[in-house]
């Protein structure tokens, strides 16, 4: 098995970024930017919409899993674990496909929040089919969903975070798989890590394309997707919610300050913990890094609690992560921290 992990990794990874190299220019001639000093950290405008390529990256690795894992492991492994990858392409696919629409028609908040509902519960009631789990986790998936989608949305502009992150995420998911184990979600989640370590070389340190609602909302699906499956096969909450701790504590406060501050909706995304740490004087990779890390540090946590079998650890750590969050020295981020300088006007001889 570790064989066929190795594989999907860097094979999505290579794809993704081939893909990617090829769609940054066609979106630069379809004229698919966002501009600077609105959200994102980029300091020169970056074409929206490179999560199309992770997505098309994981698809085309996952059609070829079925064959490839027959040949390593037998029909066996192969029917033990094709339900589960069946269904997270699928979420993730039809998650995609929602953002792309975003993407293009800018979707009111009443038809995404719909939309977001009927995936989850779809999601909801098919892994509980397969799993023969309480049809109740249905509403779980769709709250869930909902949320996650919503949160990865607010960071679709961040760039090196949320690829970086990602990468994290999906790995801890496939270590869950392999210690609990959850059949199936190894290869779904390995196949994401790798097209999200493909595409950061595009989205890191020099932003030459942006995520996109397309690429957020397949993340944020497939962080739900994932939550549900080891719920549905009795993976401890704590352990299933491990690094997404970071989001939520994150997504939370941001909307706190909204509100706090008396601001419009749309005014959600100037508040994120790198955006403070950047209005505080961090360097721009310093602030990137701080959510993966902090993702991580909870997955050791957790991954202590597989034999522990308990969440204490993990309760402290979220209790740092928010108290991180909320308490980070600095002051708020303003407009004018996210408008690019403005060149100096050239001195004249008297």
């Amino acid at each position: 098995m570790i064989v066929a992990l190795c594989l999907g990794l860097i094979m999505s990874a290579v794809v993704c970024a081939v893909l990617t190299a090829v769609a940054v220019p066609l979106l630069d001639r379809a004229q698919a930017m966002d501009v600077t000093g609105t959200y994102g950290q980029h300091e020169r405008p970056a074409p929206r919409g490179g999560g199309v390529a992770i997505v098309l990256a994981m698809a085309l690795v996952m059609g070829a899993a079925p064959a490839a894992l027959w040949n390593l492991e037998g029909l066996e492994q192969l029917a033990a674990r094709f339900d589960v990858m069946l269904l997270g392409t699928a979420t993730i696919l039809a998650c995609a496909v929602l953002g792309l629409a975003d993407d293009l028609f800018s979707l009111s908040w009443t038809t995404r929040l719909i939309s977001q509902t009927g995936l989850g519960l779809l999601m909801g009631m098919a892994v509980t089919a397969a799993t023969d789990a309480s049809p109740a986790l249905s509403i779980l998936v769709a709250m869930s969903t909902i949320g996650l989608t919503g949160a990865c949305r607010l960071l679709d502009s961040a760039n090196g975070l949320t690829a970086g992150y990602s990468v994290v995420t999906a790995l801890w998911f496939v270590t869950v798989a392999m210690v609990h184990p959850v059949p199936g979600l190894g290869l779904t989640m390995i196949t994401l890590a790798g097209a999200c370590l493909g595409f950061a070389p595009f989205h890191a340190l020099v932003t030459r394309v942006l995520l996109g609602s397309c690429g957020a909302y397949a993340l944020g699906g497939a962080w739900s997707f994932a939550i549900t499956v080891c719920l549905a096969h009795g993976v401890a909450v704590d352990i299933a919610l491990a690094p997404v701790l970071v989001l939520i504590a994150d997504t939370a406060v941001v909307v706190w300050m909204t509100v706090r501050h008396g601001l419009a909706s749309t005014e959600l995304r100037r508040f994120h913990v790198h955006q403070r740490l950047e209005a505080a004087g961090w360097p721009h990779w310093a602030a990137s890094s701080v959510a993966p890390c902090l993702a991580l540090v909870c997955c050791a946590l957790a991954y202590g609690d597989f034999g522990l079998g308990s969440a204490t650890p993990l309760a402290v750590g979220a209790a740092a992560v928010v108290l991180f969050d909320v308490l980070v020295p600095g002051r708020l981020p303003t407009r004018q921290d996210q408008q690019p300088a403005a060149p100096s006007a050239p001195e004249t001889s008297n």
